[in-house]
């Protein structure tokens, strides 16, 4: 792209506000980004209070949130819903009041009210699947979120369950983002690819919010999540995993003309710290990065033509040649139903 926006920011949302971070990203010339440390935000009125704060009228920016954005089509097609951002704003009017309450027992689960565990115990994802009147598991499914040759497959929409689940990111993300964006006079918000392009989104006083997913760009970014000592535990949870990738991060940011600060140099190569969140700063770099990697030509700016995006949405990045993998997960990998890669 050659327009690029001055302010890109990354959140690794949650339901949780002790574990939303952002990380972001100020252009400091035509071609290269200022990196600057991710911070802790614990509202979405913070999170809008800190880009009108630092955007101006002849800029854009770019706000990424690694949260669903959009609707299973099965699932659509069955409320009559023929865009995602419409059924937003039925949901902001309260034409579906138990929406926002997760089903407790598979007896509750509706149309109206599809998200689901509210607690453990028994609760299974064919649950789901008979509340909701599918005849596959393959309809909790997005397109985005099936397994491609990069990665497993993502968590479905509408599953609350376990460290794996993305439910109750998107209902908190939904409610505390979106919907309050559609009332900002400044910015403006839009919505990609639900209103458009994003070469076409991206003008200024504007904020574009495209949903993203970390799993995506670990492997473009040559990052390693098997990287640790003999012995230690492997994965973005593990500080000596965060430690081990410090120069594949710096690496990739630098050719991406990335200048991290001083702060953010110091995270990296402290691989976080050890905290239990640090696995969440983490990811709100990658994501981060990810993005610029998309800015840059490197990742796809916009979803194929042929999916229903104005319904399902699509993540930020994804790849989807080489076709061979199956429709949802490499569950032969994985006692998880919906494996992907922590």
């Amino acid at each position: 792209m050659t327009d690029l926006p001055i302010l890109v920011f990354h959140m690794d949302w949650s339901s949780q506000p002790a574990k939303r971070w952002m990380a972001w990203a100020l252009r400091i010339s035509p071609e290269a980004y200022q990196i600057h440390a991710p911070i802790l935000v614990s509202s979405g009125a913070e999170v809008w209070d800190f880009i009108r704060a630092l955007l101006t009228q002849e800029e854009s920016a770019l706000i990424g949130c690694d949260f669903p954005i959009g609707l299973p089509l099965e699932y659509a097609q069955k409320i009559n819903c023929e865009n995602f951002l419409d059924f937003l704003a039925q949901l902001e009017d309260g034409v579906w009041p138990d929406f926002f309450r997760v089903a407790d027992q598979p007896e509750d689960i509706a149309l109206e009210r599809p998200f689901y565990p509210a607690r453990s115990g028994g609760k299974r994802l064919k649950h789901l699947v008979q509340g909701l009147g599918f005849s596959r598991a393959q309809a909790l499914w997005r397109l985005c979120d099936r397994a491609t040759p990069y990665r497993r497959a993502a968590a479905p929409l509408f599953w609350t369950l376990g460290a794996q689940q993305v439910g109750k990111a998107a209902l908190s993300g939904w409610r505390e983002l979106l919907i309050p964006a559609r009332h900002l006079t400044f910015p403006q918000v839009k919505v990609w690819p639900f209103q458009g392009l994003l070469q076409d989104l991206l003008r200024p006083s504007t904020a574009v919010i495209a949903e993203t997913y970390p799993a995506e760009y670990y492997v473009p970014l040559g990052l390693n999540l098997h990287l640790a000592p003999s012995g230690s535990r492997k994965g973005k949870r593990s500080l000596h995993t965060r430690q081990a990738n410090a120069p594949r991060l710096l690496r990739a940011m630098r050719e991406l003309g990335g200048n991290p600060t001083p702060e953010l140099e110091e995270a990296i190569q402290a691989g976080f710290g050890t905290s239990p969140v640090a696995e969440d700063a983490f990811d709100a770099l990658v994501g981060l990065l990810g993005m610029l990697m998309v800015l840059r030509g490197e990742l796809p700016a916009n979803p194929p033509a042929e999916t229903p995006s104005a319904i399902e949405g699509w993540i930020f990045g994804l790849r989807i040649e080489n076709k061979g993998y199956n429709e949802i997960g490499l569950a032969s990998r994985s006692r998880s139903p919906f494996p992907y890669p922590e």
